[in-house]
């Protein structure tokens, strides 16, 4: 069944209403109110609550689709908004949903003055169907509407010929044959345009993608072969002389291990754990399983854990390791942050620092970083 279209119902605009009289309070009037091509008048009224709340008092005769004539009134809330040009616009509220719209109808079925979507109406395009003889009896008027032996006239009549030949098993030998079937023309081929620029860019992306030379991805995991290590810088080591040495990292040469302790590390191999006698770093060798250690001292008790969280009291600080300096004999002689001792400056420099104050500047002689030393200002001549 055919849903009740707009064009079938009476409809209500609120700009028609605008544009009949002003709407103030306790003013009175009528609107028009269409259906197709009839024309109606609805009396209203304009009244306002004590809310400030405007309402649109609707008084018209409705006639049943039984042929039964009532006399109704109905109460439409209106809403303003404001325009970005300036002024204001009036809208109906739909009484059932309270959508703000600018028309209502009421449907020749019945009913109230509601919104569109409320009595689910439709529109008469939408149910318009295109029959096979429509663009010929279209060309047909066209060319009736068009005068004649004109270069229009002439043209219409060509395209009207085209069509009529496009239809198949169709012999035109009386003009009523050309009102049953539709002319299937075949559009026009639309020539290729400019790409657009999101096609030029995954275009030229594809490119340079293209041109890449293909990068070979590490496998994951270990790898199957073993590569061969090949050092950048050489390591230059002095020559092992006892068996309690042990290589420092900071020092990067072997050095006498201070305090050796035998100990088990956590893989179970046996070694000689202490200190260097430079920089004081932790010394670890891994000696023999079968070597005799025990002239050597026992060792040392496991280490207390600290309590989790922070310590309630304050604890003294105190130096994990010993800072053994040596006495300082020269005033070229610096302190070394790597060897963590007294050293003789190589090559001293004269220098001033940012604050302005006079110092020395050169290099370590054991480890080649770099070394300064703030003097008097009578005392910046070297030697």
């Amino acid at each position: 069944m055919a849903k009740e279209t707009v064009d079938n119902s009476w409809v209500l605009d609120a700009v028609a209403l605008v544009r009949e009289g002003g709407l103030r309070d306790g003013t009175r009037g009528t609107c028009p109110c269409t259906q197709g091509g009839k024309t109606a008048h609805i009396r209203w009224a304009f009244e306002e609550d004590e809310n400030h709340d405007e309402f649109l008092h609707l008084l018209y005769s409705y006639t049943a689709p039984d042929g039964s004539q009532t006399d109704r009134s109905d109460w439409i809330l209106l809403e303003r908004t404001r325009t970005p040009v300036g002024g204001e616009r009036i809208w109906f509220t739909c009484p059932m949903c309270e959508r703000r719209v600018r028309k209502l109808y009421l449907p020749p079925s019945g009913g109230w003055f509601l919104c569109r979507v409320c009595h689910r109406l439709s529109y008469q395009s939408r149910q318009w169907r295109m029959r096979f003889w429509d663009p010929v009896r279209k060309l047909e008027k066209q060319r009736h509407a068009s005068p004649a032996d004109t270069k229009r006239w002439l043209r219409e009549e060509r395209e009207l010929e085209r069509v009529e030949a496009s239809l198949p098993f169709v012999q035109w030998k009386t003009p009523s044959l050309a009102n049953l079937y539709r002319p299937y023309v075949k559009p026009p081929k639309r020539r290729p345009g400019r790409p657009s620029k999101r096609a030029e860019r995954e275009r030229a992306q594809a490119e340079r993608e293209a041109a890449k030379e293909p990068v070979v991805k590490r496998p994951p995991g270990r790898p199957k072969v073993k590569r061969p290590y090949t050092r950048r810088k050489p390591l230059l080591l002095s020559e092992s002389k006892s068996d309690t040495e042990a290589y420092c990292v900071k020092c990067r040469d072997r050095r006498e291990i201070k305090g050796p302790q035998p100990v088990t590390l956590s893989n179970g191999r046996p070694a000689l754990k202490g200190t260097c006698p430079v920089c004081a770093t932790l010394l670890t060798r891994i000696v023999k399983a079968g070597k005799d250690t025990a002239g050597r001292s026992a060792a040392p008790a496991a280490p207390v854990k600290r309590p989790r969280g922070r310590p309630r009291l304050v604890r003294p600080y105190s130096r994990p390791k010993p800072l053994l300096e040596t006495e300082g004999k020269r005033d070229t002689e610096g302190y070394c942050v790597k060897c963590r001792d007294r050293r003789e400056i190589t090559d001293p420099q004269r220098v001033t620092l940012s604050n302005g104050r006079p110092a020395l500047q050169g290099t370590c002689p054991l480890c080649g970083a770099r070394m300064t030393r703030i003097v008097k200002a009578e005392k910046t001549d070297q030697g």
